[in-house]
């Protein structure tokens, strides 16, 4: 176990006598949660488990030991006054927030950025929810996955204040914005991930939102306001074509926000899934109501999530799946799970009778063999496993199957007959003619 767990964990303890097992367990608690958070391992051999200790003190334990970050480091003031000179000078600047500032919780400090100065918010898709979305100021996530007004701005800046992210591949369309002529200031906990991928012009290693904090009272002793046009009109987004007779993934979701006004949170798949909903889906208050597993993981993990995140979500919250049927057919018996704890979980299944985005890689490179289904009726699936269900095939069996799905108390499945043509990928080339489109499956 051990060779198979050291490269996706920060650290691994065994616990070789029972005597050990408290100070191990406080050791992994302090690795987990110092720094740059990460998941470690304890491991301990059965016998030990059934080992009976004479004494032990665990008053040390309580809540801190668990929360990350464990500790806040802040910057020194003199970088922070480089940045905040840095952002008084610019015209144009814009904040880029990624996980790490939502993982830090700068909810209200990354708001502050458009409410007090306003400054523009854009957002990677682990940040998305961490000011409301329907904030004027708030243009969306960027990237091949993302809102193109929000590239569209990000692409207009002159300064750009990034708060936690490592610059992924789809985020940065495939490291190409924001581009090194920009004036980058990067604050991230981890000061490996400083210029990195992009090179910045400055590096501040820093908890997000101490840093965050830092920044927004330097910047508010300048009584600095910024307000400033973006120019030009931003690109069509990608979607479905006016003739295709099928449902558009992007109508689907769109409509998700008129329907679903309550507390939500929106547990997404990987694949196509996470490019409509992080593009087309509006996070309501600040929050971590958007759960992803970063668009390109391993498909199939949305319904455990959705368990996961129901069971540890405040009452009255409606959880909401949005997946292919290929990621779907992945965990359909865990509807079984949710229907058993009686879940409020509504399930959007996107029916295109195939793995879409390889079909759409298959066509691209003329393969004729294609990666398709037979016809699968899921709504029948999630009567059969007692839950709710409704299959549709118009924008108004769609409108009525919200209307079940909310009157529904427990889980219900709304299979939406999607079309299989529709595309959630932005291309770079939308906002910069000069690239070269690359052969790939990112690019499709």
């Amino acid at each position: 176990q051990r060779p198979m767990l050291e490269p996706v964990t920060k650290w691994i303890g065994r616990v070789h006598k029972p005597e050990m097992i408290v100070d191990i367990m406080a050791h992994a608690l302090r690795v987990a949660t110092t720094g740059r958070a990460g998941p470690v391992v304890v491991e301990i051999p059965d016998e030990l488990w059934a080992a009976k200790i004479s004494s032990f003190d665990i008053s040390s334990f309580n809540k801190s030991c668990s929360v990350w970050p464990r500790h806040r480091s802040a910057a020194p003031e003199s970088i922070i006054t480089k940045a905040v000179n840095s952002i008084v000078k610019s015209q144009r600047p814009v904040v880029l927030a990624g996980g790490g500032a939502m993982a830090s919780g700068a909810y209200d400090e990354i708001s502050a950025f458009a409410n007090d100065l306003g400054i523009p918010i854009v957002t990677s898709m682990n940040a998305k929810g961490i000011i409301d979305e329907h904030h004027p100021l708030c243009h969306g996530v960027v990237g091949q996955f993302g809102n193109v007004n929000a590239s569209h701005v990000l692409k207009q800046a002159d300064t750009v204040l990034v708060f936690g992210s490592k610059f992924s591949e789809f985020n940065s369309f495939a490291w190409q914005m924001p581009k090194k002529n920009q004036n980058i200031i990067h604050i991230d906990i981890d000061g490996q991930e400083l210029s990195r991928s992009i090179p910045v012009s400055l590096e501040i290693v820093s908890d997000v939102r101490q840093a965050a904090q830092q920044i927004l009272s330097g910047l508010y002793e300048t009584n600095k306001n910024f307000s400033w046009e973006v120019v030009g009109e931003a690109p069509q987004q990608p979607g479905t074509k006016e003739d295709d007779s099928r449902i558009g993934p992007e109508v689907a979701v769109t409509m998700l926000n008129e329907s679903f006004v309550g507390n939500t949170i929106l547990v997404s798949d990987a694949s196509l899934s996470s490019g409509w909903t992080s593009s087309r889906f509006k996070v309501r208050g600040a929050g971590r109501k958007f759960i992803a597993p970063r668009g390109v993981a391993g498909i199939g993990w949305a319904c455990g999530a959705a368990v996961g995140a129901a069971l540890a979500a405040p009452k009255d919250t409606r959880i909401l799946v949005v997946a292919g049927d290929g990621g779907a057919a992945y965990w359909l018996g865990e509807i079984e799970t949710a229907v058993r704890l009686n879940l409020p979980i509504t399930f959007m299944i996107l029916n295109n009778s195939s793995f879409g985005w390889i079909v759409q890689v298959e066509r691209a490179m003329g393969i004729t063999q294609e990666s398709t289904f037979s016809a699968v009726d899921f709504a029948a699936v999630g009567k059969a496993l007692g839950g709710g269900g409704v299959q549709v095939a118009s924008i108004d069996e769609m409108r009525d199957g919200f209307k079940q799905a909310l009157d529904c108390k427990g889980p219900f499945v709304l299979d939406v007959l999607s079309s299989e043509q529709s595309t959630a990928t932005v291309p770079y080339e939308l906002f910069d003619e000069k690239a070269v489109s690359r052969e790939s499956a990112y690019s499709v």
